[in-house]
């Protein structure tokens, strides 16, 4: 009796960890696709628009010489540099094109990769 009550315990820890995942997952996806879009993606769609999330940008530091001479594409107000959702900055991806944005407040700027990138740095995990 003991080694069943230690799997269903066991079973429900796996399931609320894999909802709580699952859930945190999804929940960043909110800002680009409604409830019922993202019910409708794939879990490749859904892992492929994560690794946007978490690989299509990286951040710099950027002088303000640099900043006159650079292609900045403009400006956006980013809050929490540790967590950055480029779906909630209103940047549409180009697909063989870096944008550059200057962080508002900050002598940072943000590159987005080109989608082109992107896929194929997902395709070599």
């Amino acid at each position: 009796m003991k080694k069943v009550t230690v799997i269903i315990t066991l079973l429900i820890a796996l399931v609320g960890t894999t909802t709580a995942q699952t859930s945190k997952t999804t929940d960043r996806l909110s800002a680009k696709y409604s409830t019922t879009e993202l019910e409708a993606l794939s879990a490749e769609e859904i892992n492929f628009e994560n690794h946007i999330l978490d690989n299509g940008y990286f951040i710099f530091e950027i002088s303000t010489e640099k900043e006159q001479s650079s292609p900045i594409n403009g400006a956006r107000k980013i809050t929490d540099l540790a967590n950055v959702n480029i779906y909630e900055l209103d940047i549409t991806l180009k697909e063989d094109q870096y944008q550059y944005f200057k962080i508002l407040g900050t002598n940072k700027a943000i590159a987005i990769k080109p989608l082109s990138l992107i896929k194929s740095e997902y395709l070599k995990k």
